[in-house]
């Protein structure tokens, strides 16, 4: 979920040069607007998307704690009842449903927005500034600017007003940008009723097979099942902790969309692989599982 001309406060030098063992401060107009996240039961809000190029469109969506959404875009529909995610493409009029991963919406349309859903918002950011104060939509606002690494370097300023509101925000990964300027944000202090978040499939509309995304949570439980406890934060086996995405990543044995060349898919594949080390060899579907999560980038998400 996300959306998209503001200028863009560039943070290159302060992502590239920082390399943190932990969540770095957040200033305190993010700090005070991620608490406000964390204590509202309900958001909801309409906003105008733009991509940077492309036309602008826009996207209404509606928040319950702990893990429910809906959001509508022009193009599509995201409707997550707590447990599994619709997702309606408009165009084609066909909708697919799959298992609930994360209960934090992935879309750019919501970045600033979808830190409703988690306990420690901002947690992997490796940078954090505060900019200039401006006015956007009749709101007086001040720019943060957070940047952190997701398979490649990634900058968000989101728009926030003195009352923790946020009216906005710039995200922009790799070469793609959006600016997102909302018109209407309402927290609250009670649960949405369930009936926003069921999905009923419009007139005509057919079920397509959803095709699973590789992600690192798929591809940990791999690991999980078949690599622990010798690749553990505690044990650690020839230098290597698989127990989570940032030590995995510290091993340097991914090469981003290229499994050929990382380490990690080499010792697992092949006709004689040599880990996991005195069990069975890694089942093809796990095998490519693995192989298709570096190729997609090798996010932690």
């Amino acid at each position: 979920m996300r959306q998209r001309s503001f200028s863009f406060v560039i943070l290159a030098t302060a992502v590239s040069a920082v390399v943190l063992a932990q969540q770095v401060s957040l200033p305190a107009p993010l700090a005070s607007h991620a608490k406000s996240m964390v204590e509202a039961a309900s958001l909801t809000g309409t906003a105008t998307v733009q991509p940077l190029p492309g036309e602008p469109m826009t996207v209404s969506f509606w928040f319950s704690k702990p893990n429910k959404y809906r959001i509508e875009t022009n193009e599509k529909t995201w409707v997550c009842d707590g447990q599994n995610v619709t997702t309606y493409d408009k165009a084609s009029n066909t909708y697919s449903v799959a298992t609930m991963d994360s209960p934090v919406p992935k879309s750019v349309e919501v970045w600033a927005w979808a830190s409703f859903f988690e306990k420690e918002p901002y947690k992997y950011a490796q940078a954090a500034k505060t900019g200039s104060k401006r006015t956007v939509k009749g709101h007086k606002v001040t720019e943060v600017t957070v940047g952190w690494k997701d398979g490649e370097e990634t900058l968000g300023t989101a728009y926030l007003d003195e009352n923790n509101v946020c009216w906005g925000f710039n995200y922009k990964s790799g070469e793609k940008e959006w600016v997102v300027l909302a018109e209407q944000v309402t927290k609250g202090d009670a649960a949405l009723e369930n009936s926003k978040f069921v999905f009923t499939a419009p007139a005509g509309a057919t079920k397509a097979e959803m095709v699973a995304k590789a992600t690192f949570a798929s591809v940990s439980k791999v690991f999980q099942r078949n690599c622990m406890p010798c690749h553990s934060s505690n044990q650690q086996a020839g230098g290597v902790d698989l127990s989570s995405f940032d030590t995995l990543m510290q091993a340097n044995i991914v090469v981003s969309g290229k499994p050929e060349e990382s380490e990690l898919y080499k010792v697992i594949s092949g006709p004689r692989p040599s880990m996991p080390k005195n069990r069975s060899k890694l089942t093809e579907a796990d095998q490519k599982l693995i192989s298709e999560w570096i190729k997609d980038g090798a996010k932690g998400s």
